[in-house]
């Protein structure tokens, strides 16, 4: 399929700080192409954020749990309290875009798929969405549908790539743009950017990196010099999925050294934060 002109996209993202903070370039300089944005705000498989919340403190402790809360719910308060935008909503609002905005319980529900149907949206994105997405969904922008993954796949699909990678050690992490098929991050790669891990000790600094990179991605796509006409297929021998760590695992990860997140990278989401608050002025 060749590249072609998306002036009628939809947005499927859960909108919380990360999202804003890595999808705001894209969103101000496409802001005419996006029809509509679906914010999701269950966790995955959860019928109850609170129920969904103590099942992962059980099964995988408080280290774990809080950096899920920190990027969710703290981070977001402290920024409010700073008087910067707190979350994708609120990003938009301030910087008077004109994109309607709905926040669902399901966006696999008949209604929504419809809905999307008869906007005429060409090209669906995905982005930190919360619900894996049924096959009329997929199937109902005139283009297809597209994916940002926190990893090089096909290896670290499913989820908290950004955790595992650490955990296992790997010299590199990457991010993946692909496009989404039934099978969960299965579907070929558009793009793929692979990067050295360093010295990186802290799951949040790939999480802070994968918002320096995903608009850049998305622009690429949307420029022409990314496209459906140069993907390539995964070689899903070489797949590898994950789920939540263990409370084991976390304990594991802390003792050789490495942090779900510290003051360092904190403070660097922070001053990402301020950059997009800035650039509203």
């Amino acid at each position: 399929m060749k590249s072609c002109v998306i002036d009628r996209c939809v947005l499927i993202t859960n909108g919380n700080l990360a999202v804003m903070v890595a999808l705001a370039p894209w969103i101000k300089k496409y802001r005419n192409n996006i029809v509509k944005i679906y914010i999701t705000h269950r966790l995955p498989a959860e019928k109850s954020n609170i129920k969904g919340l103590l099942r992962m403190l059980y099964k995988s402790g408080w280290d774990y749990t809080y950096l899920k809360l920190w990027v969710n719910k703290i981070a977001p308060l402290i920024v409010k309290l700073k008087g910067w935008p707190a979350d994708l909503a609120d990003y938009i609002s301030r910087a008077k875009l004109d994109i309607p905005i709905e926040k669902a319980y399901s966006v696999n529900e008949p209604r929504v798929i419809e809905e999307i149907k008869g906007m005429g949206t060409q090209l669906l994105i995905s982005y930190a969405a919360t619900e894996k997405f049924c096959n009329s969904l997929i199937n109902a922008p005139l283009v297809g549908a597209i994916n940002v993954h926190p990893s090089p796949l096909p290896a670290y699909a499913g989820l908290s790539p950004y955790f595992w990678e650490l955990y296992n050690e790997e010299p590199n992490y990457g991010f993946t743009l692909h496009r989404i098929v039934s099978r969960l991050d299965a579907g070929p790669i558009i793009e793929q950017l692979i990067e050295q891990a360093g010295d990186t000790r802290t799951v949040l600094r790939i999480i802070i990196r994968m918002t320096e990179v995903a608009s850049e991605m998305l622009t690429r796509f949307f420029e022409g010099t990314t496209g459906f006409d140069r993907q390539w297929d995964q070689d899903l021998s070489k797949r590898s999925y994950f789920r939540h760590p263990t409370r084991a695992q976390v304990k594991d990860f802390k003792a050789r050294g490495y942090r779900m997140l510290d003051s360092a990278s904190k403070a660097h989401m922070l001053e990402r934060v301020q950059e997009v608050s800035e650039e509203l002025k």
